[in-house]
């Protein structure tokens, strides 16, 4: 199997990810890191290059220079799938801002896999934690999901919860970090091909869909 990540920014959670202890088993099927970002980000090229992973770089800016969102968003698209045929990747995990469109969908659907903070189909979009406590939830947390042509609306595979007392104001770290074994759960199952899609939905094979928690729990 061969993976990429789709990243902008800090790249934060993908730094997790590849300097977690679990890493080095997943490193070998990592093909590249594609960055939307012209001006990089130091601390996710230094992760790629102690890892021997490819970092390309694509001026989101520049190549769309004059053009609207929509239209930027496409080329975008239509250069990362470029280079995922090139590479015969097999999935993509996207930490990226832009919203794709175009063949890319059609091409790799149900093999691109986002993260989202929130638990959707509840606010999608920006600032989704911040929408979540202004409405006074108790419960936040993580959603990974397949890319579809709508903001935030694809197939759930996996989601994360917390109570919001676990994290303190401005500091969603606590929160996030949870993307991280997400990860690695989500790529052990495409590994050993328990994931499927089963009346329009994603069900993982063998996993335990019963377990409930109680916040607070007495």
């Amino acid at each position: 199997m061969k993976i990429a990540f789709y990243i902008s920014g800090t790249a934060r959670r993908l730094c997790e990810i590849l300097t977690d202890e679990r890493a080095d088993n997943i490193c070998k099927y990592v093909q590249f890191v594609f960055s939307d970002d012209h001006r990089g980000e130091e601390n996710i090229q230094k992760v790629c290059k102690g890892r021997g992973i490819t970092y390309i770089v694509y001026n989101y800016e520049n190549e769309g220079k004059g053009l609207d969102r929509k239209t930027k968003n496409r080329r975008l698209s239509d250069e990362i799938l470029k280079v995922l045929q090139k590479n015969q990747i097999d999935y993509m995990f996207l930490f990226g801002h832009h919203l794709l469109s175009g063949e890319i969908l059609e091409y790799y659907k149900n093999k691109l896999i986002c993260f989202h903070p929130s638990l959707l189909p509840s606010y999608t979009g920006m600032n989704a934690i911040d929408q979540a406590i202004g409405k006074g939830e108790i419960i936040v947390g993580n959603s990974a999901f397949f890319v579809d042509e709508g903001m935030d609306t694809g197939m759930v595979i996996m989601q994360s919860a917390m109570h919001v007392s676990n994290f303190g104001e401005n500091n969603y770290e606590v929160l996030l970090h949870p993307i991280v074994d997400m990860f690695y759960s989500i790529f052990k199952v495409l590994l050993e091909n328990r994931l499927v899609i089963q009346n329009n939905k994603v069900v993982i094979l063998g996993a335990d869909y019963r377990k409930v928690n109680y916040y607070p729990e007495v």
